[in-house]
């Protein structure tokens, strides 16, 4: 069962991924045209994709393995941002792209205190 948990904890990662890199991509190249919405339904879908495979993965876990996603899952959302003001031209206004990774680090604390707490209450495995 935790082969379920990972497949579907990192597919969901993979889909926020491709739906970032799909949006700054669009701020060089401006291939999406007026189909953000598609763009935002997907990047949301993926985020709770992921949310429930990293909290069902976290309980199969052991406590360290617990913290160390959470950690993470902390991180992604402002290295993902970090990376995104070295691609975007500084000419230009950040849209979609720090609008969608806004909507992501709400989310992405959210789920790194669930897997904090989940941590913090595990009982030492035998």
């Amino acid at each position: 069962m935790m082969a379920a948990w990972k497949i579907t904890a990192v597919s969901g990662v993979l889909l926020v991924t491709v739906c970032l890199v799909t949006s700054f991509a669009n701020l060089r190249f401006d291939f999406i045209g007026d189909q953000y919405g598609y763009l935002l339904a997907f990047l949301m879908l993926g985020t709770l994709i992921s949310m429930v495979g990293l909290i069902g993965w976290a309980t199969k876990l052991e406590r360290r393995n617990r913290f160390i996603i959470a950690a993470l899952v902390f991180i992604y959302p402002w290295a993902a941002l970090f990376v995104g003001y070295l691609v975007v031209p500084r000419d230009d206004i950040p849209g979609l792209a720090h609008m969608g990774l806004g909507l992501l680090i709400l989310p992405s604390w959210v789920l790194a205190f669930v897997l904090l707490v989940t941590a913090a209450v595990a009982k030492p495995r035998s």
